[in-house]
């Protein structure tokens, strides 16, 4: 059984013990014993929450953001003559 089922059973069994206190189920002497189990189901609840959140949190801090890696390779550069360069250079070589 895991951890959710167990966590289910005893949110039942809780449930349980409160609908069957308000019916008045129990006798009187009977409270004691009932009120205690109810605080164990309560307090093993209780730590099966924290277990769940610190769980969340370890979950969290290792999720760290992906970090960019840079690319050192500089772009090359295209030297483009302007179109005014090439028919001027062009002219002057047929004269």
């Amino acid at each position: 059984m895991d951890l959710e089922e167990q966590k289910h059973m005893l949110n039942q069994f809780r449930q349980l013990i409160e609908i069957s206190q308000r019916r008045g189920v129990w006798m009187a002497n009977e409270m004691e014993h009932i009120g205690s189990t109810y605080n164990n189901v309560e307090s093993i609840l209780s730590g099966i929450e924290a277990f769940e959140e610190g769980e969340r949190q370890k979950q969290k801090k290792s999720e760290k953001p992906k970090e960019k890696v840079k690319d050192n390779k500089s772009p090359k550069l295209k030297i483009v003559k302007k179109k005014e360069e090439t028919n001027t250079s062009q002219m002057q070589n047929k004269n």
